[in-house]
Parts: structure tokens; sequence; C-alpha cells
């Protein structure tokens, strides 16, 4: 390959490693902002009469946590590859293709499915 191309190719890695650890950092800071709230300081505010959310938040909660480590584990394994001026390695590849594809579910689960799924009368 020519230096250009692989200048390219590493200015284009790094964005999205960069884009990558954007939405991971920030899916990590709300999940951990709303858990610290539902789950440490309101019941302990509210003993008697608080109740934890239900168990598909819970569950969402749980799914946006494990796709921002693994939104943050292939940001860092891409934007080393591209620092070094390497390729891609098949790890970072396959974690960034996981992001992706968690990310995406938990998009169209949030935005689609919940909806419709308590418009049928699922509580």
């Amino acid at each position: 390959m020519e230096a250009s191309q692989t200048r390219r190719i590493s200015w284009l890695a790094l964005l999205g490693a960069t884009t990558m650890a954007v939405i991971s950092a920030l899916m990590l800071w709300l999940v951990a902002d709303h858990a610290y709230y539902e789950y440490y300081l309101f019941p302990r505010d509210e003993q008697p009469f608080y109740t934890y959310p239900e168990w598909r938040y819970t569950v969402f909660d749980l799914c946006a946590l494990a796709c921002a480590v693994v939104g943050i584990l292939a940001a860092v394994l891409v934007a080393r590859s591209a620092i070094r001026h390497e390729p891609i390695s098949r790890r970072a590849r396959l974690l960034s293709m996981s992001f992706v594809i968690i990310f995406a579910v938990l998009l169209a689960g949030a935005l689609f499915i919940g909806p419709w799924l308590r418009s049928l009368g699922w509580q």
C-alpha cells in the first residue's frame, strides 16, 4: 500500500475509534448514573416505600453496560492499530462488529419493540 493510503486508513480508523469511544463513554456514564440512583440511593432514602425497577429495565441496563464495555475495548484496540499503522486485528474487528450489532439491537428494542409490546398489553 502507498503511504498516503495507509495514512488515510489510519485517520478513518481513528475517526471510527473516537466515535465508538464517545458513544460508549456516554452510554457507560448514563447507565452508571441511572443505576446509582435506582439501585443504591433511592432504596436508601425511601426505604419502606421504594420499589425497584421492573426486570426489563434491569436487563436493558445490563445490556447497555455490556455494549459500552465492548465499545470501549473495541475503540482502544482500533486506535492502537491505527496509531501504530498496523492492520486492524481480528479481535478489534470482532469487537467493533459486536458493538455495532448490540447497539442496533438496543436501539431497536428501545424505540420499536418495547412500545409495540406495550401496545399489545405486555407490561
